[in-house]
């Protein structure tokens, strides 16, 4: 919300060394409820991760992503949230610009925020794709009206 996404880092992989601490110990006196938006920020993450794999000096984005996917439980699979930052890492590995920007209209909590840091790529890409469909037929005028 801020727009600082290395403030966001920090907390985020806070959150995870916390979450990580917690897990398994969640009944544990002062834990109560502790692990209840675990999978909104687990959602955030995959985001985050998936607009990393657009940045070329981070290489580690797409093996990140596949390890949290690999880790989730089946319980997490069915969250609204998981499926909806699954839904997006499909949508920007398969240059589906259309399905992105459908699922950051519906994103839940803060997620278009995170989204947004993605969103300059995504135009850049369905912009590319567009010329090459339409090309010469599509003026540099009609793409610029729109």
């Amino acid at each position: 919300e801020e727009d600082d996404i290395n403030e966001y880092n920090q907390s985020q992989t806070q959150l995870k060394e916390l979450y990580d601490s917690i897990n398994g110990h969640e009944n544990e006196e002062g834990n109560e409820g502790a692990l209840k938006n675990m999978n909104e920020f687990v959602s955030y993450r995959i985001i985050y991760y998936v607009f990393l794999s657009g940045n070329k000096k981070y290489e580690g984005g797409s093996s990140d992503v596949l390890k949290i996917i690999h880790k989730l439980s089946p319980e997490q699979r069915s969250d609204p949230f998981i499926q909806h930052s699954l839904l997006v890492r499909a949508a920007v590995a398969d240059n589906d610009y259309h399905k992105f920007f459908q699922l950051q209209d519906s994103a839940p909590n803060m997620s278009d925020y995170l989204m947004d840091k993605i969103v300059p790529s995504i135009r850049q890409s369905a912009l590319q794709t567009i010329c090459k469909a339409y090309r010469p037929s599509v003026s540099t005028s009609f793409v610029l009206r729109g």
